[in-house]
């Protein structure tokens, strides 16, 4: 937080959603709103919490201990005056090494993997194109809150990893973008946030995979998760985690064909008009 404090654009407000109240022992309160989430809700309820509570049109979400630098928000606020961007992707690069990218936004792969574009690349490598992606990494992103609004929200359901994928598809179907701005650099740890046991991540993974099998080519994506299965099932023998990403898979699967998905609006709504403000890459990086 220390670092937004001290590089903060004009005319913006800070808030920071906390699991327990904070005393503030240093006396940031005048330049800092704390609001205190339920202690039963997760990272995503509080992420949904931290933007309703926000008044700013445009919305932007640090995971804890991302730090940023004079002026990077500059850029990523430039690409969401177009009026077809509803999300903007930082390059994530790695606090103690900043020559080396954590991700350059995400990308999702039919047959249900989630692929973090990049990552331990040189930053140098992704040169100053503006690019599309499937969804920004979970550390940091731009949003417009409209757009968020219209969408219900994240969907707490598939957890903070996945969540954002889960919104990216649904908007990308709108033709709503997302995209990678390099101009726009945040630093993160490796590990930004404490990973989820096995079971957790398979369980969150299938449900966002049975939800959009049917919507990206239900065949094609049937078959791609199979042979990730398979793959999985050969590390998880190496790494002693079979039985409970097993146990995981089978139940997100039994969840997703009980569970309807979030009810949301008639997102075609949502469509944007012909925009003048230059052309966009036509495909999302892979």
């Amino acid at each position: 937080m220390a670092s937004v404090l001290a590089n903060r654009p004009d005319d913006c407000e800070i808030i920071v959603v906390l699991a327990r109240p904070y005393e503030d022992p240093y006396d940031v309160k005048g330049e800092v709103e704390f609001v205190t989430a339920q202690p039963q809700g997760g990272p995503v309820e509080a992420m949904n919490l931290g933007i309703r509570r926000a008044r700013a049109p445009l919305i932007h979400v640090l995971r804890c201990g991302v730090e940023v630098e004079e002026g990077w928000a500059d850029a990523a606020i430039n690409r969401l005056r177009d009026p077809r961007v509803w999300a903007v992707a930082p390059l994530v690069v790695e606090s103690e090494n900043p020559a080396r990218i954590v991700a350059a936004g995400v990308a999702y792969h039919v047959g249900g993997s989630v692929v973090p574009l990049a990552a331990g690349g040189a930053a140098d490598s992704v040169g100053n194109r503006c690019r599309r992606v499937l969804a920004p990494h979970p550390a940091a992103a731009f949003y417009r809150k409209t757009t968020w609004e219209s969408l219900g929200g994240f969907d707490p359901g598939l957890g903070d990893q996945l969540a954002w994928v889960d919104a990216g598809l649904a908007l990308e179907r709108c033709g709503l973008l997302t995209v990678l701005e390099p101009g726009c650099r945040v630093r993160a740890s490796r590990r930004c946030a404490a990973p989820a046991s096995a079971f957790r991540q398979a369980l969150e993974s299938e449900q966002l995979f049975w939800r959009w099998a049917g919507r990206l080519g239900r065949g094609r994506s049937v078959a791609a998760h199979a042979l990730m299965l398979l793959g999985e099932a050969a590390r998880g023998m190496l790494n002693l985690s079979v039985a409970p990403r097993t146990t995981g898979r089978l139940a997100g699967a039994w969840l997703a064909m009980r569970r309807r998905a979030p009810s949301r609006p008639d997102l075609r709504s949502l469509s944007p008009p012909p925009s003048a403000n230059g052309s966009m890459p036509s495909s999302r990086a892979a």
